[in-house]
């Protein structure tokens, strides 16, 4: 590999100081403000707001690119992990049933109820259950 291959791969992962952290950022940042979008698509700001567990606000800062708390960004990655694994395999618009039904994988808790309460985890086993079809 030339070298100028090897120094450019090494500045772009931000092994040297410059700009490449800066464009890290930034990447994550859009990432996260596309999340935002496809999420309030799906439930409304509202909704969402009330998922996160913040003002309605937040949600519209968080579009235009503020920083959200690691709780609030664990909770919308999840969230956003979460509708895109459901939507893989069942049918169109079915995911916000399963999101809102109780759950028999969960104890008879609504998967929603859960992902507010920042147990997404369990949430996730739930979708891998129900992937596999699985019961309860």
């Amino acid at each position: 590999m030339p070298k100028t291959q090897a120094w450019g791969r090494k500045a772009r992962y931000g092994y040297f100081s410059g700009k490449a952290p800066q464009v890290r950022e930034k990447n994550e940042s859009a990432v996260f403000i596309s999340k935002i979008a496809l999420l309030e698509n799906e439930f409304g700001g509202a909704k969402l707001a009330k998922i996160a567990g913040v003002d309605r606000s937040r949600i519209s800062r968080w579009k235009r690119g503020a920083k959200a708390d690691s709780t609030n960004q664990e909770r919308i990655n999840g969230l956003e992990y979460v509708v895109t694994r459901l939507r893989g395999f069942l049918a169109p618009g079915s995911e916000m049933k399963w999101l809102y039904g109780i759950n028999a994988h969960l104890g008879n808790c609504r998967p929603i109820d859960l992902i507010e309460r920042g147990r997404v985890a369990e949430v996730i086993a739930a979708v891998e259950q129900t992937e596999l079809g699985s019961y309860a």
